[in-house]
């Protein structure tokens, strides 16, 4: 088994928490997690296995696991554009220790929209952008899933039904207000019809992880403070910002409904980039990495392997 280094380091006021896999003359990984304030850290000892062709290096963002529970952020303190100027912070780090000029850039569901915006505003730092359970539109995406619901329900219990009314109208319906609670139910009605990622899948997954510690179940509980990035996300909407000066790749789960992947290959038909290209794992949902490693995999090294 790889060994891993993690360190604590000065990012901008905050102590930012970094978990690396270094491989000596490979390209280096940038994985930014999702949620938002869902860190990867205790999963990275799972997800990296089979990994031996890329330096991965797993974080937590601002207002995330083991950074949160160091530097104490205030929700105040915590904005998309604090994360992305974080961002630039780690990179600039990543490329002096190893010595690159450049690095791959990937980005899961909420850190999709965070590797999304830094492809667009920093081209310069990296070799290309991989997008995995992307984010383009987010109410386009939470439509298409809620149909998709709708559709496969088919006889809805009184449960069901009660929580459909609580729904109303999803997502047009959405105000800051009320956006966490309409989005807790949809996510439930998607987890008891297994079109969602459900809380014991992440449970199974830590308990195999070499990188999990008790604390992090603390960390998980602690989200709210990321309200500021979950109105960010509700109004998030890329569709209009095709242009891209570095390839870009998505790798897409083809039974991912909690961030509609039909949606994202619709976005990406219109991405101009020096290159492009989708992968579809199939039977995988969100998690795709989870549900298909080795075919999550294997995407993955085809890309990494073109800049070596």
């Amino acid at each position: 088994m790889k060994k891993y280094q993690q360190e604590y380091v000065n990012i901008r006021s905050i102590k930012y928490f970094l978990l690396q896999y270094s491989i000596e003359n490979k390209p280096v990984v940038v994985y930014l997690h999702g949620g938002p304030g869902q860190s990867m850290i205790p999963f990275a000892g799972y997800l990296n296995r089979g990994i031996d062709f890329a330096t991965m290096v797993y974080y937590d963002q601002r207002g995330t696991g083991r950074t949160q529970l160091k530097s104490k952020t205030t929700a105040d303190q915590i904005t998309f554009d604090e994360l992305l100027l974080d961002l630039k912070e780690v990179i600039e780090k990543l490329k002096k220790d190893h010595h690159v000029e450049k690095v791959i850039l990937l980005g899961h569901s909420w850190g999709s929209v965070l590797g999304t915006q830094y492809a667009l505003h920093y081209p310069q730092d990296l070799h290309c952008y991989i997008g995995v359970g992307q984010v383009t539109s987010f109410k386009k995406s939470e439509k298409c899933g809620y149909d998709h619901l709708i559709e496969i329900m088919q006889h809805p219990d009184e449960d069901d039904q009660k929580n459909l009314a609580e729904l109303g109208d999803y997502p047009s319906n959405v105000t800051y207000e009320n956006a966490y609670e309409k989005l807790m139910i949809f996510r439930n009605l998607q987890t008891k019809y297994k079109i969602c990622s459900e809380a014991k899948v992440y449970l199974n997954i830590a308990r195999q992880s070499a990188t999990f510690r008790i604390k992090d179940l603390i960390a998980m509980r602690k989200i709210m403070q990321n309200i500021h990035l979950l109105e960010y996300l509700f109004d998030y909407d890329v569709e209009k910002d095709v242009k891209y000066e570095v390839p870009v790749y998505y790798i897409l789960g083809r039974d991912d409904w909690q961030v509609a992947s039909v949606v994202a290959e619709a976005y990406f038909e219109t991405i101009q980039a020096p290159e492009k290209k989708l992968y579809w794992i199939e039977e995988a949902g969100h998690l795709t990495n989870v549900d298909q490693p080795i075919a999550f995999n294997l995407a993955l090294k085809e890309i990494v392997k073109k800049y070596e």
